[in-house]
């Protein structure tokens, strides 16, 4: 999807409750993401499927990166 900002598909839908599912045992202080609308969605399901204070910190800097070849 690269640095598109396009919505979380229903298989990311999925994917990040299986994710959350996952990370039932830690502990976390902070949650980060990308600044893309996926991503921040993504986070947020996370959030709520472990019932997390933590606030949602995101960045343009966590953006996919392309180095072509290699």
């Amino acid at each position: 999807m690269g640095h598109a900002d396009s919505p979380l598909t229903q298989e990311g839908i999925i994917s990040a409750k299986e994710v959350a599912k996952a990370l039932q045992s830690k502990k976390f202080d902070q949650i980060w993401c990308s600044d893309l609308g996926r991503a921040i969605h993504t986070a947020l399901i996370i959030k709520q499927e472990l019932n997390l204070d933590s606030p949602i910190l995101s960045s343009s800097s966590l953006r996919e990166t392309d180095y072509g070849i290699y």
